[in-house]
């Protein structure tokens, strides 16, 4: 079934609750996703330095479109020649993309100055079937969501199978070696390490190597600076990242143990607090 005649199913309650914290995150999280907007940016010039812009000749679909940071990275640089899909779990992030891709800057990207074509909807990326997408894809980006799903491994096999010969599988993802600044701290307290479980790189760039025709990627440290960690902490919940039913979850004494010994260690070096987040770039080509 083409993508644009696909019917919403119901998602796991599991998915409703990342759906409901995203969403209710939707007016704050431009303000605070500063580490995602500068990944959205680098995996499309990823995308331009391997000189993959020659996507073949077929619809582009982003999964996990959020605000629309690397939809208009994607409108930018492939609404010309493609028309585009742009889908979120959560249906107030598909109204915020809709709001930012309606400036008027946008209006001219389309074959020779006129209105590009795309579509911003609500869409699970689980959902995504190889066995019923008739209209295969020419490229399938999406940025900060693969952690996400329980089984990457199992997502990506997914997504590869929707794309048609030749085809590109574009991701950014945060890693399991990210905020190790905070796990820090919470060793030296003895305390519960308060972050979800995220994918692991490795398997999943020798997956890559196995089952993709090219395998390409890239790793690095991308810092984010906060005053205090007071600022830090309220970073994931003002972009609706919060913790999962399988994170460790801190007391609220526990949370103040954790704030003052790290302001307090801040204060020492005369520092911001800083916390990695470590991002992998990987693509995949059918």
């Amino acid at each position: 079934m083409p993508l644009e005649q696909q019917s919403p199913q119901q998602p796991p309650s599991s998915h409703e609750a990342i759906a409901a914290s995203f969403g209710a995150a939707a007016h704050t999280y431009d303000d605070y996703a500063l580490v995602q907007e500068q990944c959205a940016r680098q995996l499309v010039a990823f995308l331009s330095d391997k000189d993959m812009g020659k996507v073949p000749p077929a619809p582009i679909l982003e999964i996990g479109c959020g605000t629309g940071f690397l939809s208009e990275q994607l409108l930018g640089r492939y609404g010309d020649r493609h028309r585009l899909y742009f889908t979120d779990l959560a249906p107030q992030m598909v109204q915020a993309c809709q709001e930012r891709l309606a400036a008027p800057h946008f209006a001219t990207l389309g074959p020779d100055g006129a209105a590009p074509v795309f579509q911003v909807r609500e869409m699970d990326g689980a959902d995504l079937d190889p066995e019923q997408t008739e209209s295969r894809f020419g490229l399938i980006a999406s940025s900060f969501a693969l952690q996400w799903f329980a089984n990457p491994e199992a997502i990506l096999s997914q997504w590869l199978g929707c794309l048609m010969p030749g085809g590109w599988l574009a991701i950014a993802f945060p890693t399991c070696h990210s905020f190790r600044q905070l796990q820090t701290q919470c060793t030296a307290l003895e305390l519960p390490y308060p972050v979800m479980a995220m994918p692991d790189p490795t398997p999943l760039i020798s997956w890559g190597w196995e089952q993709a025709e090219q395998c390409i990627f890239h790793q690095d440290f991308v810092p984010l600076q906060a005053p205090s960690a007071q600022a830090f902490l309220r970073h994931f919940n003002r972009i609706g990242a919060v913790p999962d039913n399988h994170s460790q979850q801190l007391s609220t004494a526990q949370l103040r143990r954790l704030i003052r010994h790290w302001n307090k260690t801040a204060t020492r070096s005369k520092d911001d607090i800083t916390v990695d987040y470590h991002v992998t770039y990987l693509l995949l080509q059918r």
